[in-house]
């Protein structure tokens, strides 16, 4: 293959040539006969399609081979800065310490690190990434072997069972015939040259600390035992807490074919059945936490019915190319919906003209109905527009569109259109030739654009703030290592934030905000670790100490772990009026005086665990501010039976939780009734006489409505979610005029929130006649969550600091800035206000009790403990899709895989739509013959 091109329809004009190609590969297969060097081929690709851009910026890379045909080293464009120097000749330039001499080039490269194999072709080393000046490949060791390697260990088999790291750790595995044992860093901390550097003389305090409390760590593997066929059939986890210790045993039972048949968790109850058909599809599934559901698929695997524990029923349709065009659900005692209905684009009468041919025109779902208009000639969505449903008290059931005969696209929008409202909210997005979002515009005319650099990483992003002529910049200026992580961006209102890495670590070990107008720091946060990344302390150097009852509050944060890292104990201020925290909201109020009463005050919390997860007991230790928190849980499972209310230290307690069949809390303290709807997704709140909430999903689950009804019945409170941008409207509940409308654009990148944009547009039911624009810049800690947020001028709107599990800490506000309540906090999620629980995609979750409101939708995919969030371990993972715990690299790492997915899945559907042209191609020509 010497090149690619993407290109539209036949005289249409869009996308490549086959004189300016998509991609181009130029192969050297004698560059080492012709100069010694690797063999190599050099990619090409258009960072913008001829149509658009022909003088657009091409993007270069190289893949250097070796005789076995194996990539030894790669080279990409990076972005101007600094490289290696070379004198005249070629040669290394280095310095009196014998490193490379550093210029600022241009042109630079990034390569890959070197990798040493062992003589059976196993990796021992990998090299971190380099910056060079050429393309061509680098063979000086002082490139190639840049920065630090783990060190790894095979036996004779060739299974890896040792790993050494750069920062003096290491981890280790036992393999033997009916057992293995794995010893992660921490396991083997003692023998480690990280922690004899931390507990000698001269020690940092915060490392020697971080070594200690790894040390209780040491000797408490995990250990897998195996049947016959060398399958894990019961894992022993080692734990130690507080001085105890225990093993935390988990069996699996399993079927000829390796099938997982029942999981017993570690407190003995049967976490998990299955029973599965010919082949490993599971027919049944069963748990005491999430009760039973039954499927029949089709012989491909796709869901056809199923039935649940609820009482509901489901079914699937598909045309005959088997795609979903229906989904019925069937409640407890009433008749079949319809509750998603698709409209593919060859049921059009002209498909082909915006490209919607494989492609979901229309989706009848929950929410109401969304029509994707345009796709472009490579597959991307160019114009979607949303109809919001008229009901939103329960279920919307499209039933009546079966009537429509024929079943055309207008036909059923036809009797669609009496169960819709009027208002359409409209977006639209632009792509490069990478097929990468270089600009999308949201209903309010606001239009987001993206750069990137020569690396592909982003560069700068700004909006149009409501379709303004003049561009507003929200990030930019962004500096990168030869990683690609990030090591400096500067926002729009003048604040830089720079990250600081461990050198051995690769770590994050710092993140500091400055203001750049007169260099105040806002925040600099410093974090130290154990062996395997657990964050021991955190210290912010921008707060002051402030002294309250005779004590020192500073802020820092202190944690502790068992040897099964879930949270033991935790320390770090807060507000000193503070009780037991509940589902009430913390109240922002202004910044408190150092000498004020009710400052600040230092805190401990301890917590007991049980061996599948689940806090039995919180103890909380503050000055005039302790209490201490039971939980009761069901005995044949992880369900929260109730909890100690404020006083109460013997059972039974007050605060009592009773679910459905599906392990879904059906009511709490505050709320005196919760409905789900037939997927599970929490749908109604009883507000106990606070009103009512009701909740909006559309087809794939995301929310996109949330409506309050206040206990009178006066007043309507509605919240419209679409993508990157909100709607927030009050009106009365016999009116459809709005007496207060405030619009919020989200503007993100690849790590997440980085400013919101509210405007006022309505207000005492009068239209705003010249709207004014806050932004809102959101600047968060290692988890992101929403630590401090500034204005356009970089002035302090509000501040917040959170106990490890999510709640407020403490929070504080500029009453002068006339803004609306901060609802993006803990791990940057939306917490609402009306029930006091963060959505977090999946599922909501309940901060002060740190657990899940309802049981994993992915079973036993985090853990046996369906509820447990982020596997006890809040400080150092997050979950923000209510799904899997993970850590924030770990997070970026699934992003760019993602990413990386949805570019292949691109370059299939390119792939299927010109299979498609081809075999209509062939059909012409067999009726013309």
């Amino acid at each position: 293959v010497v090149a690619t091109i993407v290109m539209g329809k036949d005289g249409e004009g869009v996308g490549d040539t086959l004189a300016q190609p998509t991609v181009r590969m130029e192969y050297d297969l004698h560059a080492f006969a012709d100069r010694g060097a690797p063999v190599f081929v050099r990619t090409l690709r258009r960072e913008q399609h001829v149509s658009v851009d022909p003088a657009a910026r091409i993007l270069e890379s190289y893949a250097h081979y070796d005789g076995g045909g194996r990539v030894v080293q790669t080279k990409a464009q990076a972005e101007p800065g600094l490289a290696p120097h070379r004198d005249a000749d070629g040669v290394l330039v280095l310095d009196a310490e014998g490193r490379p001499e550093l210029v600022h080039t241009d042109t630079r490269w990034v390569g890959s690190g070197r990798t040493v194999v062992d003589n059976k072709g196993n990796p021992v080393k990998q090299y971190e990434p380099f910056f060079s000046d050429r393309p061509e490949f680098d063979g000086e060791d002082e490139l190639g072997r840049t920065g630090v390697t783990p060190l790894l260990h095979y036996d004779a088999f060739g299974r890896l069972v040792r790993t050494d790291f750069p920062d003096g750790t290491l981890a280790r595995v036992e393999i033997e015939a009916w057992r293995i044992a794995t010893h992660d860093r921490n396991d083997t901390v003692l023998e480690s040259a990280w922690f004899a550097e931390r507990t000698g003389l001269g020690a940092d305090a915060s490392e020697r600390r971080a070594a200690e409390l790894a040390a209780a760590h040491a000797n408490t593997p995990t250990v897998a035992h195996l049947d016959s066929l060398g399958r894990t059939v019961l894992t022993d986890e080692h734990d130690v807490a507080d001085g105890v210790t225990t093993h935390a045993l988990t069996r699996q039972v399993l079927d000829a074919e390796g099938n997982v048949l029942a999981v017993i968790d570690a407190r003995g109850n049967t976490a998990e059945t299955r029973r599965f058909a010919m082949g490993g599809v599971a027919l049944l599934v069963d748990s005491p936490d999430a009760g039973w559901r039954r499927a029949l698929t089709d012989v491909a695997g796709a869901p056809l019915r199923g039935w649940n524990a609820r009482g509901f029923a489901t079914r699937a349709g598909y045309d005959d190319m088997r795609r979903a065009t229906h989904a019925f659900a069937t409640a407890p005692g009433q008749s079949e919906m319809l509750v998603a209905r698709t409209v593919w684009g060859e049921s059009l009468a002209s498909p082909e003209a915006n490209n919607l041919r494989t492609r979901a025109y229309r989706v009848y779902d929950g929410a109401g109905v969304v029509t994707s208009e345009r796709f472009d000639f490579a597959g991307n969505l160019r114009a979607q527009e949303r109809r919001l449903a008229v009901a939103y008290e329960s279920t919307q059931d499209w039933s009546a569109l079966e009537g429509a005969m024929p079943p055309t696209p207008a036909s059923i929008a036809a009797i669609a259109e009496a169960d819709l409202e009027i208002e359409t909210f409209e977006v639209a997005m632009q792509y490069d030739a990478l097929g990468r979002v270089t600009s999308s515009t949201t209903p309010d005319g606001s239009e987001t654009r993206s750069r990137y650099n020569e690396a592909g990483l982003l560069d700068a992003v700004e909006v149009r703030i409501r379709g303004a002529g003049v561009a507003t910049s929200i990030v930019g200026d962004f500096e990168y290592d030869a990683r690609g992580r990030r090591q400096r961006c500067v926002h729009g209102n003048g604040t830089v934030t720079t990250y600081t890495y461990g050198r051995e670590s690769l770590r994050l070990e710092r993140l500091r905000l400055v203001r750049a107008s007169d260099d105040a720091v806002l925040q600099d946060l410093r974090y130290t670790y154990d062996p395997v990344g657990n964050i021991v302390q955190i210290r912010d150097g921008a707060q002051p100490e402030v002294y309250f009852a005779n004590d020192v509050v500073s802020a820092e944060q202190l944690f502790e772990y068992s040897a099964l890292y879930r949270l033991t104990a935790a320390s770090g201020r807060e507000h000193a009026s503070l009780g037991q925290p509940t589902d009430a909201d913390f109240a922002f109020g202004p910044q408190p005086h150092p000498d004020d009463p009710a400052a600040l005050r230092r805190y401990e919390e301890r917590y007991a665990w049980d061996a599948v997860g689940n806090i039995l007991e919180l103890r909380h230790a503050a000055s005039g501010g302790s209490f201490t928190r039971q939980h009761i849980y069901a005995a044949g499972g992880n369900r929260l039976l109730s909890s100690s209310a404020p006083g109460e230290s013997v059972a039974p307690f007050s605060h009592s939780y009773p679910y459905d069949a599906h392990g879904n809390m059906t009511a709490m303290p505050h709320l005196a009734a919760v409905a789900w709807d037939h997927a599970d997704r929490m749908q109604h709140c009883d507000l106990g006489g606070g009103g009512d909430v009701w909740f909006v999903y559309d087809a794939g689950g995301e929310r996109v409505r949330k409506v309050q009804v206040n206990a009178s019945g006066s007043t309507v409170r509605e919240r419209i979610y679409l993508g990157g941008y909100e709607v927030y409207r009050e009106r009365a509940a016999n009116s459809t005029t709005p007496t207060a409308e405030r619009q919020t654009l989200h503007v993100a990148d690849d790590t997440g929130r980085l400013c919101l944009v509210e405007t006022l547009t309505v207000d005492d039911g009068e239209n705003v006649d010249a709207p004014v624009s806050i932004q809102r810049y959101q600047h968060g800690n290692h988890l992101g969550s929403a630590a401090l947020e500034l204005d356009e001028n970089a002035s302090v709107i509000s501040y917040e600091e959170f106990h490890p599990f999510g709640t407020t800490s403490y929070a504080a506000n500029d009453a002068g800035i006339e803004v609306s309540a901060k609802r993006y906090r803990y791990i940057g999620k939306e917490r609402d206000e009306e029930t006091g629980l963060y959505h977090l995609g999946a599922r909501y979750y309940a901060s002060w009790l740190a657990r899940w409101t309802a049981a994993d939708p992915i079973g036993l995919g985090d853990g046996v403990n369906r509820y447990a969030y982020a596997r006890g371990n809040s400080v150092t993972l997050l979950d923000p899709v209510g799904t899997d715990a993970m850590s924030p690299a770990e997070l970026a790492a699934a992003k760019q895989r993602l990413a990386q997915i949805n570019a292949r899945l691109a370059e299939l559907d390119e792939l299927e739509r010109d299979a498609a042209k081809l075999d209509e191609g062939i059909a012409r020509q067999k009726q013309q013959t």
